[in-house]
């Protein structure tokens, strides 16, 4: 329940996993955004950003921030439809891999 922060995130995997430099991945329509992000700062010293191209948005790396473009088939889907499917009780199969469907449904997520 409530908000959820990337940073927080980050951060309690450091803790808890030891993942010293985790990857976020972000689509090329929110690349532009990073700076708005809760922490910016902090953030963009603990990761790096792979930025995937997404329909109809330039890929663009944000300036300053450890980044790498991966051009991609350009589906038009994103975490944000997925947790609507999810809580709609539609099939996520071959949208996302096995292991992220079962997380899913062991944790009850979006529901």
């Amino acid at each position: 329940g409530g908000p959820s922060y990337t940073i927080e995130t980050v951060e309690e995997l450091a803790r808890t996993e030891g993942i010293a430099e985790p990857w976020v991945i972000v689509g090329s329509d929110l690349s532009t955004t990073m700076e708005t992000w809760e922490r910016p700062d902090d953030l963009r010293g603990l990761v790096r950003l792979a930025v995937l191209s997404r329909p109809g948005s330039p890929l663009t790396l944000p300036e300053g921030w450890r980044a790498v473009a991966v051009a991609t088939d350009e589906i038009d889907l994103s975490s944000s439809k997925i947790r609507q499917m999810v809580a709609e009780q539609r099939p996520i199969d071959g949208l996302v891999t096995p292991g992220v469907v079962q997380h899913i449904a062991e944790h009850h997520l979006y529901a």
